[in-house]
């Protein structure tokens, strides 16, 4: 996915496939990502699905705040993050994201075989 894939799937708004999540009122806890990211692994289609941190339910960019140290969210600590944390295992794919200055944390989830 590049920026431009982003912003257009955020315009395209939520959908069963595509979860928009907001920190703007407070942080996202890892316990909240990981259930989101585990229902969205339970969805009954077969394509890609997307749990897209800093955005809110109408489609603004807000941003999502840094989650594991001042400066920035390490992207490989939450593929870890949610992988050590879902059974089976849930092998997604985090990304981070500048769109209109703030940063959005994009993580792609595969549809589970079995229920998470």
């Amino acid at each position: 996915m590049n920026a431009q894939d982003l912003a257009a799937l955020i315009v395209g708004g939520e959908t069963l496939a595509v979860e928009f999540r907001s920190e703007r009122a407070g942080s996202f806890s890892d316990c909240e990502l990981v259930e989101t990211v585990a229902c969205m692994a339970n969805r009954d289609d077969d394509g890609e699905g997307w749990v897209l941190l800093g955005v809110e339910d109408d489609g603004e960019i807000t941003g999502a705040r840094p989650r594991h140290q001042a400066a920035g969210t390490d992207v490989l600590r939450v593929q870890a993050l949610v992988g050590n944390r879902t059974r089976p295992a849930v092998a997604v794919t985090a990304e981070l994201f500048a769109l209109e200055g703030k940063d959005v944390l994009a993580i792609r989830v595969p549809r589970a075989r079995s229920p998470v």
